[in-house]
């Protein structure tokens, strides 16, 4: 798909992170996978690994028709759908969901609404999205306010 050397060099750093994602993720065979963003750079080759493991994929784009000719299994449109409120992914929770779109708050929405299974029944969320994810990690990080110093320490010291 490839055409010049700049698209061919996005290319292998596109696919270089979707292998990273996928292999993160433990997507194996039989497996329900979500992708946020599956016809970004790195998100179309996100869903061919997820296929090529045997995974049932589901992703969300404005470009169905372009999910469609990936082979996704559940093409969503995220203008006029939902994701976190489609009955049949809340009805079968999914293995796995690669965020390569929307960050913190859709982690929030999946945990709320039952669409990924729990941690502990083995849903695994990979995010590589820095928008929310990078500034609630800035906000928690960010230096308390200087306090004004109290009274005893703002006495003079005698010289006892």
């Amino acid at each position: 798909m490839a055409r010049g050397v700049g698209q061919s060099a996005a290319l292998a750093n596109s696919a270089q992170w979707a292998q990273c994602a996928v292999a993160l993720a433990g997507i194996m065979p039989g497996d329900r996978v979500l992708v946020l963003g599956g016809t970004g750079g790195v998100g179309t080759v996100c869903v061919q690994l997820a296929k090529q493991a045997g995974a049932f994929v589901a992703a969300t784009s404005s470009d169905v028709a372009l999910l469609t000719e990936l082979g996704v299994d559940r093409p969503i449109d995220y203008r006029a759908e939902e994701w976190s409120a489609a009955a049949d992914l809340r009805a079968a929770p999914l293995d796995a969901v690669i965020d390569l779109a929307e960050g913190y708050a859709s982690y929030l929405r999946a945990a709320r609404a039952g669409v990924l299974k729990p941690r502990t029944r083995g849903g695994r969320w990979v995010a590589a999205v820095w928008n929310d994810w990078h500034i609630s990690a800035q906000v928690r990080l960010r230096p308390r306010p200087a306090r004004a110093p109290s009274r005893a320490r703002a006495r003079p010291r005698t010289g006892r």
